[in-house]
């Protein structure tokens, strides 16, 4: 995130502040898995087809499966990651509740990075977002061999404009232990290698704090990029469109002299190394910033 002006930050929360309210006034156009139609009401759903996936032909009905919520996007749009920058809003899914089934919260694929003007960056997604979401079914659920799901799902998409979209997906899924892979399995297989793993379990990862400056430093890296996960200008670094990437294995980040309540630097560090991607999660304390 570039550090904004009063001018600047009063500009994108009223943004914000517009497209949340016009999100809780628009009318919800209700679509399943299999039939996600547009709607004159919401126009982002014009650029978005939303719909719920498995990774195998059944649930289990004992234990944890992955279902996921995929997001087409149109060519030319986007949508946002799970901190979006300095605009726009990610999006949100909400399962409805059924008894003695828990799903666990959506993990999000490693994003790119968007500057626009050398003003705001932003967090995004293009042409595709698989979220995984874990379910588990335990001993209370009485819904016999199936299992019937149902998500509200809200989004933002971009492109010279941005426009609001909403959809509730659904789907009836067979409840067996076992069951082969399904045809979206390789959906999952590509969202998880752009998952993040802790940071403490490279070896070729470090990071050192100096004052307020936090050096990150991965081995060999040619390339590294790093996405916080809070989106509040109080705790972010100084100047992130600047500092936030960097082409060499060290990547530097200065905390400004206003902040002073950061209790947790945390986020995905995107890296490239060997002529691969791969990306670590980011989670440290820093030290007494005065």
């Amino acid at each position: 995130m570039a550090r904004f002006t009063s001018n600047q930050h009063s500009f994108a929360l009223a943004v914000a502040i517009g497209l949340a309210t016009a999100w809780q006034t628009g009318g919800a156009q209700s679509a399943t898995a299999q039939d996600a139609k547009p709607s004159a009401a919401e126009p982002g759903n014009e650029f978005v087809k939303v719909r719920l996936a498995t990774e195998k032909s059944t649930v289990a009905k004992s234990g944890t499966s992955s279902i996921a919520v995929i997001f087409d996007i149109a060519p030319g749009w986007h949508l946002y990651w799970r901190n979006p920058g300095d605009s726009g809003l990610p999006p949100r899914v909400a399962f409805k509740p059924i008894d003695g089934v828990t799903f666990g919260p959506p993990q999000w694929p490693a994003p790119k990075r968007k500057v626009e003007g050398d003003v705001l960056l932003d967090y995004i997604y293009e042409r595709e977002l698989v979220l995984i979401v874990p379910v588990t079914v335990d001993a209370k659920y009485a819904g016999g061999s199936t299992l019937p799901i149902a998500a509200d799902v809200e989004w933002l998409v971009c492109k010279e404009r941005c426009l609001p979209g909403r959809s509730t997906v659904t789907a009836s899924l067979p409840l067996a232990d076992g069951g082969a892979l399904s045809a979206d399995a390789k959906l999952f297989s590509a969202a998880r290698a752009r998952h993040p793993r802790p940071a403490a379990d490279s070896k070729h990862c470090e990071t050192r704090w100096n004052g307020r400056d936090l050096t990150i430093r991965v081995k060999d890296a040619t390339s590294l990029t790093f996405f916080p996960y809070e989106n509040d200008e109080s705790v972010y670094p100084s100047d992130m469109i600047r500092d936030g990437t960097a082409k060499s294995e060290t990547l530097r980040l200065h905390y400004h002299d206003e902040v002073k309540s950061l209790k947790q630097v945390a986020g995905l560090l995107s890296v490239t190394r060997g002529g691969r991607e791969e990306y670590l999660e980011i989670s440290i304390k820093p030290p007494e910033l005065k």
